[in-house]
């Protein structure tokens, strides 16, 4: 097993990820940390670490590459059958490892996530993924609509990351492509369990969110051309996103119908598997609907009236 460790000035909580790792159920790991030009004393701590545990290797770069560039100069010197990502700022919680070895082998799959939770800057939890057992071939549908993984939960196959070439090197979001490539090959199982405290990112990513959306935005709209027949406009896909802003209700309310025919129409799909994503399109379907009366000011009847165009009768059962 393989801990890989991209940082770039993250001394203020390194130490403490390292510890989390050090802490591990699981012993047989080894940890590489590649640092890409940091201008602190996160290699210093890496050392310090380094003088108590063999295990602890650091690789440096010369210059700033990007955390994606530093991945994968991490991975080609990684000699663990399987990868374990956890960002220079997260925690692992003990029986991380273990946990996600012991499902990897239970199940056949070649990587997984888990559940987690937020940490804020007081060192508070909160939010997180909801507790659920989610289905392996649901998920390639879930991330069109509500990519929910946290990067530090993700546990690989090492010749799985191979066989997709790694980490595309490009700044930001990148981690979101891996998801949708492991997805879509139905690779990507989630363990039931919380096994991660993130924090939220600072750096690049918390100052270049416009870059970082339309990263995300050409991703998922390629995952979800690749599940479609017919390709995705730019609007369609920021439809079914979260955070959209400025999209008429309408234009949502006919992506979200649009995602759902799709995997309607997915014959992998089992009966539970087609009730668990007909439960997720309504968590989004009111997600929309309270956003369009809290933030947009449209009438109730208004709304209704939009929500009912071009809605089928309703039928008994999950087809």
């Amino acid at each position: 097993m393989t801990v890989l460790t991209a940082v770039r000035n993250g001394a203020q909580h390194l130490a403490e990820t390292i510890d989390s790792i050090r802490r591990q159920t699981f012993t047989d790991w080894e940890y590489v940390i590649v640092d890409d030009a940091s201008q602190d004393d996160s290699t210093q701590i890496v050392e310090r670490a380094m003088t108590t545990d063999r295990r602890i290797r650091l690789i440096r770069r010369p210059e700033r590459g990007g955390p994606y560039i530093a991945a994968n100069d991490g991975l080609r010197q990684a000699r663990g059958r399987f990868i374990a990502r956890l960002d220079a700022d997260d925690l692992a919680l003990p029986k991380r490892i273990e946990r996600q070895l012991a499902y990897l082998e239970r199940t056949g799959l070649r990587a997984c996530a888990s559940l987690w939770l937020r940490r804020t800057p007081d060192d508070q939890l909160v939010e997180g993924v909801p507790g659920a057992d989610w289905g392996v071939r649901p998920l390639k549908w879930r991330l069109g609509v509500r990519p929910q993984f946290v990067h530090s939960t993700a546990c690989i196959e090492r010749s799985a990351l191979e066989e997709i070439g790694g980490y595309r090197e490009l700044p930001l979001s990148q981690d979101l492509r891996l998801w949708c490539e492991l997805a879509r090959r139905d690779w990507l199982g989630v363990v039931p369990e919380v096994l991660g405290h993130f924090r939220r990112p600072g750096g690049l990513t918390s100052s270049s969110p416009e870059l970082q959306e339309s990263l995300a935005i050409d991703i998922l709209r390629e995952h979800l051309d690749a599940l479609s027949p017919d390709p995705w406009s730019e609007e369609e896909v920021r439809a079914l996103r979260p955070g959209w802003s400025g999209i008429p209700v309408g234009t949502c309310v006919a992506a979200l119908r649009r995602w759902s025919r799709l995997w309607r129409a997915d014959p992998s799909l089992d009966r539970t598997e087609r009730r668990e994503l007909a439960r997720l399109a309504r968590e989004v379907r009111w997600y929309i609907t309270r956003r369009a009366l809290h933030r947009e000011g449209l009438s109730l009847s208004t709304l209704r009236g939009t929500l009912s165009v071009g809605r089928k009768p309703a039928r008994t059962g999950v087809s």
